[in-house]
């Protein structure tokens, strides 16, 4: 009897298996026929709209060869330099591979340098999406940003209200003293959200001691709600950062703060506080990131496609194997207290997310808030979140 039952899991086993392959190859099958179909379909939408063909991720790869700080690009027998100096700021190994339909060999890139750099005097020879070099080439000569919206972008007003200004930085929603401050406080928002999500929620509730006391800063992040969505940028995490010490730290001449970060701004909060070891006085981080949620309307859709999909793969996908050395960093070189909240209803990052933190900063205080998920941690438990804000900022003050 045993041995019939046994017998009967294995078919049923190997038969399940079977209908899973044919099944996954037939959709996917579908799928990179439709990807194929979608993909020339906007390319021509965008020749007949904008009168020029603009770079796609289903492009084939092209050698690069890379020497003295520029890029070599050889296709079909061509060669042209087209841009990467020593001053700037993009560095291929950035762009996540996920951005690509096929393997990539960019996450390779410092691994290359080491195994060439013995020839050709420093020269690396890898693959690299053309999609990638397109946009490379866009940002030739220090290009200022196109402050013209695609046709797929929205045109409002809102959506585009950074075009009408003349500066290059993100948006700022600054609140409190302007004489006599005492500290500084810098809140980052989440995926497809914006500074919205604070200056609606936390501010308001605020007690008029902190007002007083601290100057708050909370930033629509780059590409999204009312910052510049530049058409040529790959969203990285260098960009990111760049992006909030020109917006913030250096014109308001912010010398230490604490931070404040929601979901995916954790991992920009970790990779501000490992740039900047001795000023951050405070870490406060709302589920640190794993996947991603959307929070109001507004802040849901002032983004363009170009800038949550490059952040979503630059970012969210791109800095996973980073995450681990911004935590021990934290740990080991940052005096700073780290508190963690998390919505025990929480469906898109687990609890246990918060736990792996604590286990990486054994410092770090994890508060667990019970039937609240991953918008409700801080919407509609304002006043109280606003209040131990206060007391953790307070504790924070002989760091």
């Amino acid at each position: 009897m045993g041995v019939v039952m046994a017998k009967t899991r294995a078919f049923f086993s190997l038969t399940g298996r079977a209908v899973n392959e044919v099944l996954s190859f037939f959709v996917f099958s579908i799928l990179d026929v439709l990807d194929f179909v979608l993909c020339y379909a906007y390319r021509v939408a965008d020749f007949l709209i904008e009168a020029e063909w603009k770079p796609c991720y289903c492009s084939p790869a092209k050698e690069v060869v890379t020497s003295g700080g520029k890029i070599l690009v050889s296709e079909r027998g061509e060669s042209k330099v087209v841009r990467l100096t020593s001053s700037s700021k993009l560095q291929l190994e950035e762009i996540s591979d996920t951005l690509y339909a096929r393997p990539s060999c960019v996450a390779e890139v410092s691994k290359c340098t080491e195994r060439k750099r013995g020839r050709g005097r420093g020269r690396s020879v890898f693959a690299v999406n053309a999609a990638i070099v397109e946009m490379l080439q866009g940002k030739i000569g220090g290009q200022k940003f196109s402050p013209i919206p695609r046709w797929s972008d929205c045109d409002c007003e809102i959506c585009n209200s950074w075009a009408s200004s003349c500066k290059e930085t993100l948006f700022v929603h600054a609140d409190g003293p302007k004489d006599n401050v005492q500290e500084d406080v810098l809140f980052i928002h989440g995926f497809i959200s914006s500074s919205a999500f604070w200056t609606e929620t936390l501010f308001p509730n605020f007690s008029k001691s902190a007002k007083s006391t601290y100057r708050f800063f909370a930033i629509d992040l780059l590409g999204f709600g009312r910052s510049p969505k530049p058409a040529d940028s790959l969203y990285t995490l260098r960009e990111h950062l760049d992006m909030i010490e020109r917006s913030v730290l250096e014109p308001h001449k912010v010398k230490s703060f604490h931070i404040v970060a929601h979901s995916l701004g954790c991992i920009l909060a970790l990779a501000l506080a490992v740039k900047h070891p001795g000023s951050v006085k405070s870490l406060t981080l709302l589920a640190p990131v794993r996947w991603i949620k959307t929070f109001l309307i507004e802040g849901f859709c002032c983004h363009t496609h170009n800038a949550a999909w490059h952040t979503l793969h630059n970012i969210l996908c791109g800095s996973a194997g980073k995450i681990d050395s911004y935590l021990d960093t934290v740990r080991n070189r940052l005096k700073c207290s780290v508190t963690i909240y998390h919505g025990r209803n929480d469906e898109l990052i687990p609890v246990e997310c918060s736990y792996n933190v604590q286990s990486r900063i054994p410092r770090a205080r994890v508060k667990v808030v019970e039937k609240k998920d991953h918008i409700t941690i801080v919407v509609g438990r304002q006043q109280a979140f606003a209040r131990e804000l206060e007391e953790i900022w307070k504790s924070s003050k002989g760091n």
